[in-house]
């Protein structure tokens, strides 16, 4: 029975190490946590490894390990997308830095991303307020309004905190905003129109649908 039991755990742990690395070497494991961390994941899987192997030479593993299951269950059966539009409208405001320095905008399009465009309309307002800018995020249905959000991450899934941008959409085609639809990705060209408001409100001149990016997080 001990033998069995044992055999057990080191099925279990070595699942464990094969899933580690899965999620690594795809880079999958970039909707949990951030990439920084891919290194320490690789070291965790070998640590896993080795306990397998540690374990054939009749090293004990604690029969804890068969909490491992869970996590395991959640990898191969119900592997999480993307954190998207009902995780970003449960979110209080998110915080912005205190101070920070940013590449100058120039005349013309500025690429920028959706924390940093925050983050410029609470620093540096009389200078953002009326920049052109293009924005990438995923669009958040509020009423008969439109958001742009996207998630920041800074260890891991559980602390990623989404920005937004306001879309005011009436510089636009009529009815727009009907052709959106939520949790797709957009590119948005626009003007920043007002930074006084809990968050930059574009006036759009374009939206152009965008796939799901390789990384949905900015960090």
């Amino acid at each position: 029975m001990k033998i069995a039991v044992r055999r057990a755990l080191s099925c279990v742990v070595g699942l464990f190490a094969i899933a580690v690395f899965y999620l690594a070497l795809t880079g999958k494991f970039s909707a949990y946590v951030n990439p920084r961390f891919f290194w320490l994941l690789i070291l965790a899987g070998l640590v896993l490894a080795t306990a397998v192997i540690g374990s054939s030479a009749r090293l004990r593993l604690p029969k804890i390990a068969f909490i491992l299951l869970v996590p395991l269950a959640l990898i191969w059966i119900a592997e999480p997308g993307q954190l998207g539009a009902s995780m970003a409208r449960q979110q209080s405001l998110a915080p912005l830095p205190a101070g920070g320095t940013f590449p100058a905008l120039r005349p013309g399009l500025n690429q920028v991303g959706m924390r940093e465009l925050n983050a410029r309309s609470r620093l540096e307002p009389e200078i953002t307020i009326g920049a052109e800018v293009a924005v990438m995020g995923f669009a958040v249905a509020e009423g008969e309004n439109w958001r742009l959000a996207r998630f920041t991450m800074s260890c891991c899934a559980a602390d990623a905190v989404a920005y937004f941008a306001d879309l005011d959409l009436l510089h636009w085609s009529p009815g727009i905003g009907q052709g959106l639809k939520e949790d797709k990705w957009y590119t948005v060209y626009a003007t920043v129109e007002d930074v006084s408001t809990e968050h930059p409100v574009l006036a759009v001149s374009r939206i152009e649908s965008a796939d799901v990016p390789g990384d949905p997080y900015e960090y």
